[in-house]
């Protein structure tokens, strides 16, 4: 007797096991085309990423050179110009690396709009460094300085302005080739894996796998992304209970001053952030008032803030000169080897009313007086921790009657990356705050930002001669909390 053979087909398979087999086959080619294609766009988008940040540095460099120039024609102080040339020296590094970037992401398509506007932008910075900058700086190098004669804020106003237009709208093009690019990086690997799942063999069994696999899949990735929100929210709440502990206090209920003030923290930055305000009454009928901003945020950047309190606290109830206060406190950080810090410190006069302050690479204090708008005070000084032996200088200004004196962080003027337009918007919104009244701090905040939220941190602290509570309580904005609250929030 004869036994009959099953029908063998490839490789010895039965027709059923080679059709089994040409299903996982293609099952397999088809995931493989599509892990490679994720892997592609996982290279894309680093390189995407990368891009956006060296956008981001070369829009810095930019502000970099700009805020230097403009301390240098203010003060006439040569310590400007390292970070001038410091800035200048590496702009070609970054261009470099935007031309990479770019070159690596024309194998996907069209970057002639990117590679536009990068080119724009380094002209502009180019024509900005050399017909301003430099023609300025040669200009007045090693003259000395004559109050009157060199012009304040930005030299050579109109160049500049025409030329940082220019640089403004270069960066809002490369902006928008980069988000172009990455919509059309999602759309290619939406495509890719549409092409791969028409085209390939799509069986019951292919289809009964795949769905067994994806809800596992969705369901672990649903766990990841809960857990990962989860820890997420945790972190912001810890952070800003953090936050909260290093930056916010009370200030003082004086008679002869109103204080108000505000901090915001910035709208993407689940990181401590490193700005802080600070007024004690001290002996002697004196005021202390101080305001700082740490460079960086995290908890490096929060340290360094604590320090740099501490040390102008600490000198301020030794010296009676802000100047000599943020020697002593520049001493103390560049012994730490801490981050570089900028602050204004000074005292109120109780008395007389009188002010006395020094700044150190911080933006200027502002003050209104009744029958003057508001305008800007002078400022100067190298920012804390950067070099030894730095020397500061106080300035006095004696406040009249209803006057009002506005401290406040880069936060405020920085956030749309023009700072001229930034201040100006500054003085208009002090001077519609103080004809409003109630809680300038925050009236001011409102005037700027109407409701959104900065894109760094914000500190305002303002001095109001008149304008205090019925109840003669000084008020601060934000939540205020104290030692037992925060340790039960961070507990809970």
């Amino acid at each position: 007797m004869s036994v009959r053979s099953t029908p063998r087909g490839w490789a010895g398979l039965s027709p059923s096991g080679f059709f089994a087999a040409a299903v996982l086959i293609a099952f397999g080619l088809s995931m493989s085309l599509i892990y490679l294609g994720i892997l592609e766009d996982g290279r894309r988008q680093i390189v995407l990423r990368q891009a956006a940040e060296t956008r981001g540095s070369l829009a810095n460099a930019q502000l970099g050179v700009e805020a230097a120039l403009r301390g240098y024609a203010n003060t006439n102080d040569p310590s400007y110009l390292v970070p001038y040339r410091a800035a200048v020296a590496g702009y070609p590094a970054l261009i470099g690396a935007m031309d990479s970037e770019i070159a690596q992401l024309a194998k996907y398509g069209s970057a002639e709009s990117m590679r536009a506007a990068a080119d724009a932008e380094a002209r502009a910075f180019r024509d900005y460094r050399r017909s301003v900058g430099d023609a300025y700086i040669g200009l007045h190098l090693n003259r000395p300085y004559q109050p009157g004669l060199q012009p304040r804020g930005l030299p050579y106003r109109s160049r500049s302005l025409v030329i940082l237009a220019r640089a403004s709208a270069a960066d809002r093009q490369l902006g928008t080739a980069l988000a172009a690019a990455a919509e059309q990086a999602s759309s290619d690997l939406h495509a890719l894996v549409v092409r791969v799942a028409t085209t390939g063999l799509i069986g019951l069994f292919v289809l009964g796998g795949f769905a067994i696999v994806s809800s596992r899949r969705e369901d672990l990735l649903a766990r990841e992304a809960q857990e990962a929100r989860d820890q997420l929210v945790t972190e912001q709440r810890m952070n800003a209970v953090l936050t909260r502990a290093f930056t916010q206090r009370g200030l003082p209920s004086l008679p002869q001053v109103g204080l108000h003030a505000t901090y915001v923290p910035a709208e993407q930055e689940t990181r401590i952030g490193g700005d802080w305000y600070d007024a004690f009454e001290l002996p002697g009928g004196r005021l202390l008032f101080t305001i700082g901003d740490v460079t960086g945020h995290g908890v490096d950047a929060a340290i360094t803030m604590s320090r740099a309190r501490q040390a102008i606290v600490t000198a301020a109830i030794r010296e009676r000169d802000p100047a000599a206060v943020l020697e002593q406190a520049n001493a103390s950080l560049v012994l730490q080897e801490d981050r570089l810090v900028t602050a204004v410190c000074g005292f109120v006069d109780l008395a007389t009313l009188e002010i006395v302050y020094a700044t150190a690479g911080h933006p200027p204090p502002v003050i209104a007086q009744p029958g003057d708008g508001a305008k800007f005070l002078p400022f100067g000084g190298v920012p804390l921790g950067a070099i030894t032996d730095a020397t500061y200088t106080s300035h006095r200004v004696q406040i009249r009657d209803r006057g009002l004196v506005v401290l406040y962080t880069d936060g405020v003027i920085e956030f749309d990356r023009d700072i001229l337009a930034g201040e100006q918007r500054l003085l208009a919104a002090i001077d519609a705050a103080w004809r409003k009244g109630g809680d300038l701090a925050v009236s001011i905040r409102e005037e700027i930002f109407h409701g959104t939220l900065p894109g760094d941190d914000v500190a305002i602290l303002t001095i109001d001669l008149t304008r205090r509570g019925k109840d003669g309580i000084t008020r601060v904005s934000g939540v205020q909390a104290n030692v037992i609250e925060l340790r039960e929030e961070v507990e809970s």
